[in-house]
């Protein structure tokens, strides 16, 4: 096997490279490349579990799910102290006691890694029985990111002494986020995150070795760790208060500057996560603040997005998940028309027929695109168009088909075609199967609702609103699509005064 293998093989590089064609929607290419070199490193080996696993997400088929699982598990397995030999990079390059010790920190990172993303998979099948497990692999992965932290950081800091003002800063500003120091943080049990390993501690390598660590190579390393440090912390910081409390009490912690500060030194590391750290930040702007706003009148500050995608667009001008973020900071600014410009650009629809796309093709991330193209032309009250991006994604996506059914029977009903309307919600009925996720039971709720009762427009109407309203999406429709809502319910009420005079 080691044959098949040049001498000598950037495998920073190499890996960088497949993730540049994993965002840029070249899933097949980069999951050739890190498959071929999946036993030269451990970090090709990561990257290739890495790219199984986003696959089995986003297509939410059973069977990537699975096998997303059990790579993940093999990649743990290799890495872990006595599989690591297996590994074909040549021992040349990994004599030295600063390699050898970068392939240590590194096998680490991608163990704690795996276990997050297998406690991903779990959470995703959403079953009772699997959140026990899932919790003591959050658990486990956190230790060891905490861990590792701390002590890449603390070399960091005895490398280069602007290590306190760099760290976290944004690059458009050079605005300085202070990071604690957390030795006093930690306990007894920062045993328990190698407690499966079988790793020689951190603490008891030499000094020599972790001298002879280059900065380029602790920057990189700080850079891979942040990634998983940042997103656990931006995770948890949302949750609240009192159930924050049993997360303390297990060993976990939510702090969103300590998150930000992260994220934004993974986004600017020469690590494969890099461009991955980039998008968590934009999904944090445009997704995750819009959602847990306080005061929705105000639009919430996007200037670190605008940053963000500027800097990626030559790079990844053709990659879905940065495309789409584009498309959510405009709909956020209440630019619906450029929005819709910007998801079926994406979408390689021809600008001449932008107003009245009737053909889109689509794969499994493509109907990321999909999704909020049906939420933009549902918001602007536009009920083809929606049906049409609704039906697709229906008739393509793994992930909650009564939910389209329900969605797609609104929007018919609201075009006043209530027998079509009554075949989806007969079609939805049959489609409902994990009840103990909340999107299906709210779609329950309104089937069980939809087929005892006839759907006239004006009801429809009002579902079509109780959607917008559920999901935040009122604040950021047109003024003339406002107008119109407030017309429709003023006409409501004034048919209910009138069958009680």
């Amino acid at each position: 096997m080691a044959s098949s293998y040049p001498i000598e093989v950037d495998d920073v590089e190499m890996s960088c490279k497949g993730m540049q064609l994993l965002l840029n929607n070249d899933i097949d290419a980069c999951e050739a490349l890190f498959d071929q070199y999946r036993f030269y490193s451990p970090l090709m080996n990561g990257g290739w579990a890495f790219v199984s696993f986003m696959r089995a997400v986003i297509s939410f088929d059973d069977q990537r799910l699975a096998q997303a699982g059990r790579n993940l598990a093999e990649s743990e397995k290799l890495c872990a102290h006595e599989n690591w030999k297996k590994f074909t990079r040549t021992i040349k390059s990994v004599e030295s006691n600063a390699a050898a010790l970068e392939e240590n920190l590194t096998r680490r990172i991608i163990i704690a890694d795996c276990k997050l993303y297998q406690a991903i998979l779990t959470l995703i099948k959403q079953e009772l029985s699997g959140l026990i497990g899932a919790g003591l692999l959050l658990r486990k992965a956190w230790k060891i990111y905490e861990k590792l932290h701390n002590e890449l950081f603390d070399l960091y800091r005895a490398k280069d002494s602007n290590a306190e003002k760099d760290y976290g800063s944004k690059p458009e500003d050079n605005v300085v986020i202070q990071f604690e120091n957390n030795d006093e943080m930690k306990n007894d049990d920062d045993d328990d995150d190698d407690d499966d390993i079988s790793f020689k501690s951190f603490d008891n390598a030499s000094n020599d070795s972790t001298n002879e660590l280059s900065l380029y190579t602790i920057k990189r390393l700080l850079g891979s760790v942040s990634f998983g440090y940042g997103l656990f912390q931006i995770a948890l910081s949302f949750v609240p208060p009192r159930i924050m409390k049993l997360i303390k009490f297990l060993g976990f912690e939510g702090d969103r500057k300590a998150a930000l500060a992260a994220l934004r030194f993974a986004s600017q590391s020469t690590d494969m996560k890099a461009p991955l750290a980039n998008l968590t930040l934009l999904w944090y702007h445009c997704v995750i603040q819009p959602f847990f706003a306080i005061d929705i009148s105000y639009a919430p500050d996007m200037s670190e997005a605008k940053a963000i995608l500027r800097r990626n667009v030559d790079k990844y001008d053709k990659s879905t998940l940065f495309i789409y973020f584009q498309g959510r900071l405009e709909r956020i600014e209440r630019n619906l028309p450029r929005a819709l410009t910007t998801f079926l650009s994406g979408l390689n629809v021809p600008n001449n027929q932008l107003q009245s796309a009737t053909v889109i093709r689509s794969n499994e991330l493509d109907q990321i695109l999909i999704y909020d193209l049906g939420f933009c032309y549902l918001m602007m009250l536009n009920f083809e168009q929606a049906l049409y991006n609704f039906t697709k994604l229906k008739e393509e996506s793994r992930w909650s088909k009564a939910f389209y059914c329900y969605v797609c029977a609104i929007c018919t009903a609201a075009m006043c075609d209530e027998k079509t309307s009554a075949a989806f919600v007969k079609d939805g009925i049959k489609l409902i199967q994990k009840r103990s996720n909340p999107i299906e039971l709210f779609v329950q709720k309104r089937l069980d609702y939809l087929k005892k009762s006839s759907l006239p427009v004006s009801t429809a109407h009002i579902l079509v609103f109780e959607m917008l309203y559920l999901w935040i999406l009122l604040p950021l429709c047109e003024a003339s699509t406002l107008r119109k809502i407030l017309q429709s319910k003023e006409y409501l009420l004034t048919m209910i005064v009138y069958q009680y005079i």
